[in-house]
C-alpha cells in the first residue's frame, strides 16, 4: 500500500491519517451522515451512468467527489463515477488539504 499524506498534517502514513490524527470513530469527519452520501453517490451515478468514466467498468462504481471533502467539497458539489481501482488512482494523484 502506498503511502499517503496525512489528511490533517501532512506526514505520510498507511492510511488517511497519521496516529496522532486518526479519528477516533471510523466515520470520516467531514461526511456527517451517510444520508448525504447515499444522495450524493445515487444523483451522480443517476446523471453519468453506472460506468466507470475513466476505463468503462461497471463493477464496482463508486461517486467521487471532484472537490474532495478535505479540501472544503460538500455532497451537494459535483461527482464523477470511478470504479474501486480508478478512484483509488485518481485519489492517489490529488495533493492533500
Amino acid at each position: 500500500m502506498p503511502r499517503k499524506p496525512c489528511l490533517t498534517c501532512g506526514t505520510l502514513t498507511n492510511g488517511s491519517y497519521c496516529p496522532t490524527h486518526r479519528p477516533r470513530s471510523k466515520r470520516h469527519p467531514a461526511r456527517r451522515s451517510g444520508g448525504a452520501q447515499a444522495t450524493f453517490r445515487k444523483r451522480t451515478l443517476k446523471w453519468w451512468g453506472e460506468r466507470c468514466i475513466v476505463c468503462g467498468s461497471p463493477e464496482k462504481v463508486q461517486a467521487h467527489h471532484v472537490h474532495g471533502l478535505a479540501q472544503g467539497g460538500t455532497h451537494d458539489g459535483e461527482g464523477v463515477p470511478l470504479c474501486r481501482r480508478c478512484h483509488r488512482q485518481v485519489d492517489a494523484m490529488q495533493p492533500p488539504g
